[in-house]
């Protein structure tokens, strides 16, 4: 989990404008021309909102009744469009391009709205409020971004993604087998509590923790396969040692919060599992 580097804010009017000037049907183009400047003062409403990290505090929609034509800047998928998302994701890392950040686990091959499309039309095409990630999370996330006047969906591009570890792991033996469950916790209220505070709703939206759980069956499997594999005569020390490398290079990459980091720490440290993976490595 790591923050996501959004593009310029300055002339973002301008791909609204390209996108409209691009459209086939007359009517449609000419309605959203006439919608510029007022589209333009929402976007410079959210700009400020969003430099000052109170996107909260954003006034409701006025264009619901626009709703269908502010829509198709976005479902229209013009050459614009494709543009506009190629820049959002070329200005990422190399090393979060290719995981969607909401969840860390699979490829971000949508855009999220993060003030949803159907709340807020006139924001379809507002770069700053399209968020790289997997189809599974923004399925999940839907129309959902506060509750009870409070964020509950992390924003990558204006939250402080803490230096400090919120999720950890502990090792669980069902009938012999490990098992790895996760939970968020804020040791000696180390993390911002209004960070904090988001992310368990985030958490707790997108279904996250259990689906570490789930997933991390699978990736544990596959792990103890290539020790076999490559690992011959190995102690506990050994194994805790590379584990815990593993994590640091895996947190170097994706952030301290980052489940296959926690899931290698928590292992490194777990002498039950590293005692049951010398037992499998040496059968």
């Amino acid at each position: 989990m790591k923050n996501l580097n959004n593009i310029s804010t300055e002339n973002l009017i301008d791909w609204y404008t390209n996108i409209v000037n691009n459209k086939d049907h007359g009517d449609i183009r000419d309605n959203l021309l006439a919608l510029t400047d007022d589209i333009k003062n929402r976007f410079d409403d959210y700009i400020d909102k969003f430099s000052s990290s109170e996107l909260i505090t954003i006034e409701d929609s006025l264009y619901i009744q626009n709703h269908p034509n502010l829509v198709s800047c976005y479902k229209s998928e013009g050459n614009t469009l494709k543009l506009l998302k190629k820049a959002i994701k070329d200005n990422q890392d190399n090393d979060l391009k290719g995981v969607c950040q909401y969840c860390g686990i699979l490829k971000p091959k949508t855009y999220d709205h993060y003030l949803p499309i159907s709340i807020y039309p006139e924001f379809s095409a507002l770069a700053i409020n399209l968020i790289p990630c997997c189809k599974d999370c923004n399925g999940k996330k839907k129309n959902y971004w506060k509750e009870n006047q409070e964020r509950g969906i992390i924003n990558f591009y204006i939250d402080n993604i803490p230096d400090s570890q919120f999720l950890f792991g502990n090792v669980i033996f069902v009938s012999g087998i490990p098992h790895i469950e996760y939970q968020l916790l804020n040791p000696n209220n180390i993390i911002n509590s209004f960070f904090f505070d988001i992310a368990k709703k985030h958490y707790k939206r997108l279904e996250l923790l259990q689906l570490f759980k789930d997933t991390s069956t699978d990736e544990l499997g596959e792990m103890i396969r290539m020790f076999k594999i490559y690992v011959a005569n190995p102690t506990v020390e050994d194994l805790s040692q590379k584990l815990n490398t593993d994590a640091n290079q895996l947190q170097m990459q994706f952030g301290l919060n980052y489940w296959k980091a926690v899931m290698r720490l928590t292992l490194s440290q777990s002498e039950p599992f590293l005692n049951y993976l010398i037992n499998q490595i040496n059968k």
